[in-house]
């Protein structure tokens, strides 16, 4: 093992996943594959435990070597920084997180240009197939512009 508990592999896994994403482009954003090195953004977003989040962090990068879904980091285009981390996650997969956005990169309107181009960059690979999030009553009309529809009442995927 490595420093902080990360086996060697996970770095080659890391860089492997970097190198077969694309990476998405939106006017003050770039949305790139999570490196190990993100960690701590995570951790600051998520809250709670290094342990937990650690724990939800390995669960985020597993996700695309899966089933090819997952977060993407959203990054500033100018200065860089990581504004949040917006998911995609299939319908059939069950319950999905929400966006993790810094709270003045969400005030910005940062997250809702992130997720409008995760959906529109997954709606190009497969077609109609539905995505869910769900969502913070708070981002509901961003999600909407998104492309977002809420599910009928009491209906979960």
């Amino acid at each position: 093992m490595s420093s902080g508990g990360t086996a060697p592999g996970a770095y080659d896994h890391a860089a492997m996943l970097g190198a077969v994403m694309p990476v998405l482009l939106t006017a003050r954003l770039r949305l790139r594959a999570p490196r190990l090195s993100d960690f701590e953004a995570w951790h600051i977003v998520t809250g709670g435990s290094r342990d937990a989040a650690h724990a939800r962090f390995g669960s985020m990068l597993a996700g695309w070597s899966l089933d090819g879904t997952g977060y993407w980091v959203a990054e500033r285009r100018q200065g860089g920084g990581i504004a949040g981390f917006v998911p995609v996650a299939a319908e059939s997969e069950g319950p999905g997180p929400v966006r993790l956005m810094r709270p003045a990169a969400e005030r910005a309107g940062l997250g809702e240009e992130a997720s409008i181009a995760a959906a529109d960059h997954a709606r190009a690979l497969t077609g109609p197939r539905n995505y869910v999030s769900y969502l913070d009553t708070a981002i509901l009309r961003s999600a909407r512009r998104a492309g977002a529809a809420a599910l009928p009442s009491g209906r979960r995927a």
